[in-house]
């Protein structure tokens, strides 16, 4: 679902000259555009369009249908409604709520499951892991990346798993205090990814550090061991004959480390904790792409450069499906970052992706969500975009058609332009949002509430939402209104198939996180 209104009642959607959709109301008439309301006129009722014109009544001879109660929540599906389609967009009216929905260019997979992990033949999840489409029995769910080389899977789980297919072999690092990777008498945090080194060595990234293990698992050194909530990530490591460099971050910091010379340096620091980045060659010089909650960076062993900021928030995982394209997996949508402009596309809005789920191969890439996992062909996420941004442009085109009317009005009407003012002013001091008001739009939409539903809902900018749940992030908000309500339902012994519905998260992230709210 691209958008949710029922701030008004809405009576019937009709098309105009120009192939717009025009939805009448208790409070006017509204153009659509993609998932914006533009008013046209403060006119109620019904409408038909005639002869290039808006035609009000109290009634409509068009009759409600039942062709998409399978899209609506729960509540909706036992109302008819009227619906139209225009482009990428699908308009539904149900029960005087309006539905705006996008139509997918992709498919989702396990929807049942909350996707954290893939490799070429595997599938990580909060409810097991599943290796050549078999679940197998131990460890119940993964937490870290997972890593398939010469027909062996190395499951990051908190602990460290191995699973040999052949043989059906598992063996388990582990400390059973609390889980922590353990390795000989060292306990080394929760695993979070692991890499095969030429020499049949491994480096293992943690909650406590970066760490090299032998070739048989009983002895662990250090590179740097520093504590961090989500573990150090390995960024890359080059293996040519010349050289054996890991790059890696850790919090906030940005390092190289040589294993032939065990020199350490620190490449770059930053204000906010490295989520994801990788290696470009761009130029024959050596770059890192690095990525926090909300930047994008450049980084060489001379300079760090911010080139994207203010386009995304709550970022994840970062992908390079493209000679000079990235694609960002985010708490609520993906973006799409052309690197030679800086051009930011978002895509796949409403989505919750899961943070290190993303995998690429040649010709496709697979995204893990809390709903299980999005697969699309890298022409199908190239087509995507294109149409996002060819909507987009449409959407500016309109709006500075708009603007330009706007700006004619004043001219030749400038006291009643002063009379707007001041009875917008009136208004906005009248109607101010507050944080109380959209906690409870959350605590009404909880299971399909979205940062994009609550900044359409109340006309806010991205900004002005981040400014009124400050110092709470809006998406970070979300989560605890539907861990609140999860936790208030285990209480009443209310099943998870129940709070699953209720709330949206998936039955297998509410087994997950089950014992931590009871």
């Amino acid at each position: 679902m691209e958008a949710f209104y029922n701030d008004r009642v809405y009576y019937n959607l009709v098309l105009d000259n120009d192939g717009y959709v025009l939805v009448s109301s208790s409070e006017g008439v509204f153009q659509i555009v993609g998932s914006e309301l533009k008013e046209v006129n403060g006119n109620r009722g019904y409408i038909t369009f005639k002869n290039g014109l808006i035609v009000h009544s109290k009634f409509t001879d068009e009759e409600m249908h039942s062709r998409f109660n399978h899209l609506l929540p729960d509540y909706y599906k036992s109302f008819k409604h009227y619906s139209r389609e225009r482009g990428a967009f699908l308009y539904l009216i149900s029960n005087n709520s309006l539905f705006i929905y996008k139509v997918s260019d992709y498919k989702t997979y396990l929807p049942q499951l909350s996707v954290r992990a893939f490799s070429a033949n595997s599938i990580g999840t909060y409810d097991g892991i599943f290796c050549y489409g078999k679940k197998i029995r131990i460890p119940d769910f993964t937490s870290g990346h997972i890593l398939e080389q010469d027909s062996t899977f190395y499951i990051c789980y908190d602990g460290l798993a191995i699973y040999r297919p052949k043989n059906d072999s598992i063996q388990l690092f582990k400390r059973d205090l609390n889980g922590e990777a353990k390795f000989g008498a060292n306990s080394v945090g929760f695993a979070r990814d692991i890499f095969k080194l030429n020499d049949g060595r491994f480096i293992l990234a943690t909650t406590k550090g970066l760490y090299i293990l032998n070739s048989s698992f009983t002895s662990i050194e250090k590179i740097l061991e520093e504590a961090s909530i989500n573990g150090a990530e390995i960024v890359h490591v080059d293996q040519q004959a010349e050289t054996l460099v890991v790059a890696f971050c850790i919090n906030n910091s940005f390092y190289e480390y040589s294993l032939r010379d065990d020199e350490l340096i620190s490449l770059a620091q930053f204000t906010k904790p490295i989520e994801d980045g990788f290696k470009t060659d761009h130029n024959n010089q050596k770059k890192y792409v690095l990525l926090t909650d909300s930047e994008l960076f450049l980084v060489t062993d001379r300079s760090k450069d911010r080139i994207v900021f203010n386009e995304f928030s709550n970022a994840y995982s970062l992908l390079d499906y493209d000679k000079d394209a990235v694609l960002i997996t985010t708490i609520d949508g993906a973006v799409s970052i052309n690197l030679t402009t800086n051009k930011a596309t978002k895509i796949l809005s409403g989505i919750e992706f899961n943070k290190r789920a993303v995998f690429k191969t040649t010709d496709s890439i697979k995204l893990g969500t809390i709903n299980g996992y999005v697969s699309l062909s890298i022409d199908q996420l190239k087509e995507m975009i294109r149409k996002a941004d060819s909507l987009n442009e449409e959407e500016r085109k309109n709006s500075l058609f708009i603007t330009i009317i706007t700006i004619l009005t004043l001219v030749s009407s400038i006291l009643i332009v002063f009379y707007f003012i001041s009875s917008r002013r009136k208004r906005d001091v009248a109607n101010k949002i507050d944080l109380h008001q959209v906690e409870t739009f959350i605590a009404n939409n909880l299971h399909q509430a979205t940062i994009d539903s609550i900044t359409n809902h109340f006309n806010l900018s991205l900004k002005e939402l981040y400014e009124l749940t400050y110092p709470n992030k809006p998406g970070k908000l979300i989560t605890k209104k539907r861990k609140d309500m999860v936790r208030s339902l285990l209480n009443q012994d209310k099943d998870l198939v129940y709070i699953s519905e209720i709330t949206g998260f998936s039955v297998s992230y509410l087994k997950k996180i089950k014992s931590s709210l009871i």
